[in-house]
């Protein structure tokens, strides 16, 4: 994938990547949810605890989290690993934690990209089997994941962010066709 003569590389994220990586969190949550949420919650932002948040979870051997890099900035990240809830098979599922591009990217195949490298590393761990939650109203999110030939469980749980409550549902998926739509395209790099 190129983007306007630019390389995308895709690449385990390090502990200098966590300014960049702070700002697309912000950056891409706030422009995702401001019509799901209440405004207060996106004045409870601290970079600083995300930044701290970030350095715990670089440091986590469970997690694995890849940015996408485009003109020598992270404009995107993927986090996943084994999956955390109790009734799937954590040998056989893994889990996508979270997936953000900077909305500057959005639309330029960055998402796809990173879900496909994800998917990539998870078949070469062994995994079949893919799941992930996502805010039920978040509807991009949903089309996102439902082209990527993920679909809704039935499963809900409702969530907390400051002061605010949420639905979330879970999505599965096979690992083998979550890794096949649609298809990457020419230039970009993966290292993993």
């Amino acid at each position: 994938m190129t983007t306007a003569g630019s390389r995308v590389t895709i690449r385990p994220v390090r502990l200098d990547d966590i300014p960049d990586v702070v700002e697309v969190a912000g950056t891409a949550w706030c422009a995702a949810y401001r019509d799901i949420l209440p405004g207060e919650v996106f004045d409870q932002w601290s970079p600083a605890e995300v930044a701290e948040r970030w350095r715990e979870i670089v440091a986590d051997p469970e997690r694995t989290t890849l940015v996408v890099e485009t003109e020598g900035r992270v404009c995107g990240y993927v986090g996943f690993g084994r999956a955390r809830d109790e009734d799937l098979d954590p040998a056989r599922t893994a889990e996508i934690y979270g997936i953000y591009v900077h909305p500057e990217r959005w639309g330029q195949g960055l998402g796809w990209a990173l879900l496909q490298a994800a998917c990539r590393a998870l078949l070469e761990r062994g995994y079949r089997d893919v799941s992930l939650w996502t805010m039920r109203d978040n509807a991009r999110a949903r089309r996102f994941y439902e082209r990527a030939g993920l679909g809704w469980d039935g499963q809900t749980k409702t969530s907390e962010q400051g002061l605010a409550r949420f639905v979330e549902v879970r999505y599965l998926g096979k690992l083998d066709r979550a890794d096949r739509h649609p298809p990457c395209g020419n230039g970009v790099s993966t290292t993993f």
